[in-house]
């Protein structure tokens, strides 16, 4: 009794509102929300109710009648609850809730640990003419259903720095120069689907059909005097959604241009948003039949960003050189 009036008094004393007090403790503000349903209506301090929970906690959970009438009486005293007829209903409310709480926790905690675990990546072997590369995903987690795989493949071309400006050191200049994200359709052979849940999920191979060529006429008949060719490179980036085993949606990002790179949710959104935008523009290159004239017809056109694409892609760049 003793505590529980020492308790109470801090709990006065420890703001002016009558809510005040809640925010000194652990929790508090998703313990206030939770205790004022049990609260409304029957004009309980949501206080009074932190005070139910917490002793209840150390008890595994319930009250003895004893106990109830300890809490009873020190709110009283400490003129946090009046004579109220819905005293034990309010705390049969309070234990329910309590018990309710533990179960989410509990099954919050499993949803966090039971979880597929994802590889993306770039897989390189010997075909029977070439090195190849290919996509894979395996699942060495959880159990996963319902997979969607979208692939994003971009051919970037930027100018280089003329010789002259680089030996100046004017890096400005050299930094605004123009660049392109293009991107590439059918740069992906047909799916191989394994149809398992855990394991390798699914695989397909680069199949860029003779991209490199063309890309290099391409890169050596568009560049600006005093340079040798256009910079070009590829960024492959992938989306991935599936659900868990407790039926959860969820949407996942990678970057595989290099080694795997999971990408932040919005970011991953912001750059597949610009490709659907491209696509619906047909500011697109089909690898099937490329042509130098395409590729300077799209560079043409894309060039130049805006602000925005541009710092979306610069934060990927960020992305991909942390440690």
């Amino acid at each position: 009794m003793k505590y529980i009036c020492l308790f109470l008094t801090a709990a006065v004393l420890g703001g002016c509102g009558k809510y005040n007090a809640v925010d000194t403790l652990s929790d508090a503000k998703s313990d206030s929300r939770d205790i004022s349903l049990c609260g409304a209506g029957v004009d309980i301090d949501n206080r009074v109710g932190l005070i139910i929970r917490s002793e209840a906690n150390k008890s595994g959970g319930e009250l003895s009648a004893s106990q109830r009438s300890k809490i009873q009486a020190a709110a009283v005293d400490a003129g946090i609850l009046s004579a109220n007829d819905n005293y034990e209903t309010y705390v049969k409310c309070i234990l329910e809730l309590n018990k309710r709480r533990g179960a989410t926790q509990t099954l919050s905690l499993l949803q966090r640990l039971q979880q597929p675990a994802l590889k993306v990546w770039r897989q390189g072997y010997q075909g029977e003419t070439s090195y190849i590369r290919r996509l894979v995903i395996e699942n060495t987690g959880e159990e996963l259903t319902e997979l969607q795989v979208t692939k994003a493949p971009f051919l970037v071309v930027s100018e280089r720095c003329p010789v002259g400006q680089a030996k100046k050191g004017d890096g400005k200049k050299c930094a605004d120069l123009p660049i392109a994200y293009i991107p590439l359709a059918n740069y992906y052979s047909s799916v191989t689907w394994v149809g398992a849940y855990k394991g390798e999920l699914y695989s397909v191979d680069e199949a860029p059909h003779g991209m490199d060529d063309v890309v290099t006429r391409f890169a050596h008949d568009n560049a600006i005097p005093g340079t040798q060719a256009l910079n070009n490179s590829l960024a492959l980036l992938v989306r991935v959604r599936y659900k868990d085993k407790f039926q959860d949606m969820h949407e996942r990002f990678f970057d595989v241009t290099f080694e795997q790179k999971e990408i932040d949710e919005d970011l991953g959104q912001a750059l597949f948003a610009n490709r659907e935008k491209l696509l619906e523009a047909d500011l697109v290159v089909d690898v099937r039949e490329i042509t130098v004239s395409r590729l300077a017809e799209v560079w043409s056109s894309l060039r130049h960003p805006d602000t925005e694409l541009q710092s979306i892609w610069q934060r990927l760049e960020r992305l991909r050189w942390e440690a």
